[in-house]
């Protein structure tokens, strides 16, 4: 048996965690004053299913079974964001919740990395100062011409922008009926493996990002290019500091396998 089945999901709110307590905190947004539809970090765009199945009879009436499930789907959407480093209400947007906010992905095909030491500020497009070294507005740079980034430069970036890889799982069953010669009983015996793969190698532990990364730190600046220090203060430009290239975390509960043994009795 096969089955497939492919999803495109939109929503304003795919914080399953989410409640009236926390305000939506976790959500993420382009306004934080009025969400908008996108791109559900709930989605599975691709998703396929198999069974195997063999069942034989090799003596007496004693049935051996083996089966094989298996499934492959595509990874859960996340957005790229920047956080507010101010705790509390930020000082950009006014709200709570700092590392949900969708950024705006600068023009950098074209950026002249400076060769000058130390800790300076650069001028990447009219909406973007990057803080920091040569080396780290060099990564900035890679990252983003190396990510879906690259494809918003200039605007600011879409939900659901980056996708988790995809995940593969396999399941084994096993049972073999032996006699008990006491009337028509029998005996069986089982065994029961999940997430076979993650038993083969680590390499197919399941590994995701949250619904939001955030890439760099934001702050506000005015006109003079000084940052802003209170909400009455215009923000006219963003300055960028502290890049940290995102980095898959293994979900050790989803990838852990399991095997399970056992015998019953039948009468």
């Amino acid at each position: 048996n096969a089955a497939y089945t492919r999803s495109r999901v939109r929503d304003v709110n795919s914080n399953v965690n989410n409640t009236t307590a926390n305000g939506g905190y976790d959500v993420v947004v382009r306004d934080p004053n009025n969400a908008e539809i996108g791109r559900s970090s709930l989605e599975v765009r691709n998703q396929g299913r198999f069974e195997l199945s063999y069942r034989k009879v090799f003596f007496g009436d004693y049935e051996t079974n083996i089966s094989i499930f298996g499934s492959i789907r595509s990874g859960r959407p996340f957005s790229y964001t920047f956080s507010d480093p101010v705790s509390g209400r930020g000082n950009v947007f006014g709200t709570r919740g700092g590392g949900r906010y969708q950024i705006y992905v600068p023009n950098v095909a074209n950026l002249a990395i400076p060769t000058a030491p130390g800790v300076l500020n650069t001028q990447l497009d009219p909406v973007v100062q990057f803080n920091g070294t040569a080396a780290q507005l060099t990564a900035f740079r890679d990252f983003i011409l190396s990510s879906p980034l690259s494809k918003e430069q200039g605007q600011i970036a879409s939900r659901g922008t980056g996708s988790n890889p995809a995940y593969k799982q396999v399941d084994i069953h096993f049972s073999q009926q032996i006699p008990t010669f006491i009337g028509k009983s029998r005996i069986t015996v089982f065994a029961d493996m999940d997430n076979f793969l993650n038993l083969l190698s680590d390499k197919f532990a399941f590994r995701q990002f949250g619904d939001s990364v955030p890439v760099v730190q934001v702050q506000c600046l005015n006109a003079a290019g000084v940052v802003t220090t209170t909400l009455t203060q215009a923000c006219a430009s963003y300055r960028y500091s502290s890049f940290t290239a995102p980095n898959l975390a293994v979900q050790q509960k989803q990838s852990l396998w399991t095997l399970r043994l056992g015998v019953r009795f039948d009468f």
